[in-house]
């Protein structure tokens, strides 16, 4: 209602976005699809512009809740074709580690479901790589998990034993350290 009062105040025209944003989260989180899919169509075309909102909410949730989404709704392959056209049109700042994470791992996933494993892994290493997942050390699990299960599909099992027991030294690591 508030946001109504002020239509011509272009300072905060972008929390529009980040309203919609919320309630299609609140909306997805309880399942209630018929009111999560009004949001979603406000902010699936915003996409791009809603992964800068950072600084006021954590818009890269959006990745993860959309591949959910999507799998609900069994039109995984609309998820690659658009996951594509996001990448023309947004490039995520390394410096922000979970945005960058979430984007790289979204992509990563999109592939998987199109069947194209190779793209996956590319896509996995290129995180690990780039990323130091040093204060991260969960979400270098989850990648590791991720690339393990991708390696698999693909029939590289060497490579995905491989990741798999770099995966089990680090939580064999946590486990020792108590953190």
């Amino acid at each position: 209602k508030i946001l109504n009062e002020y239509p011509k105040d272009v300072n905060y025209r972008y929390l529009y976005n980040v309203f919609h944003f919320l309630s299609f989260e609140y909306y997805h989180q309880l399942k209630l699809n018929k009111k999560e899919s009004q949001y979603f169509e406000k902010i699936n075309d915003e996409l791009p512009a809603l992964l800068l909102y950072n600084f006021c909410c954590f818009s890269s949730r959006l990745l993860s809740s959309k591949v959910e989404r999507y799998l609900h709704l069994q039109k995984e392959d609309a998820l690659y074709a658009e996951s594509l056209q996001l990448m023309e049109s947004y490039v995520p700042d390394q410096a922000d580690v979970c945005t960058y994470v979430s984007f790289m791992k979204h992509l990563a996933v999109s592939a998987f479901y199109a069947d194209k494993y190779n793209e996956a892994i590319v896509h996995l290493n290129k995180l690990l790589n780039e990323v130091s997942f040093k204060d991260f050390v969960h979400a270098e699990i989850e990648i590791k998990l991720l690339l393990t299960l991708v390696y698999s599909m693909a029939n590289k099992y060497d490579s995905a034993d491989n990741i798999l027991r770099s995966a089990s030294r680090k939580i064999r690591e946590i486990n020792k350290d108590g953190t």
